[in-house]
């Protein structure tokens, strides 16, 4: 898997785009789109010949909840950071709070 990143700002979606595009023209691999731009996002993934992974969600509100319709929308696979509105966990504890609050929203959501 490719991880391509188009963070331009004001430019994303038309970045992330074009890098689909150049990037499958010479490698038969499933690309990982590193954004937290929804629109960027939605452009992007219909592009992916091969099943791709959205790099990455969080358990900050505003976030998954913009990102997971369009994670699902396209079926694809997601990288679940386990930071939260506070930010990094604190130690174990709170990695696996946070953890299990991600996939139990994941799965609930519909997303393996």
């Amino acid at each position: 898997m490719l991880d391509v990143n188009g963070g331009i700002p004001g430019r994303e979606s038309e970045c992330l785009r074009w890098l689909v595009g150049i990037v499958q023209e010479v490698a038969d691999l499933p690309l990982c789109l590193d954004s937290a731009d929804p629109d960027a996002l939605r452009a992007a993934l219909p592009l992916c010949r091969r099943r791709p992974m959205v790099n990455s969600i969080t358990d900050e509100r505003e976030r998954i909840d913009k990102l997971l319709p369009v994670v699902r929308d396209h079926e694809a696979m997601v990288i679940a950071l386990c930071m939260s509105e506070s930010g990094p966990p604190e130690g174990l504890d709170d990695r696996i709070a946070t953890a299990s609050r991600l996939v139990g929203r994941l799965t609930s959501e519909g997303i393996p």
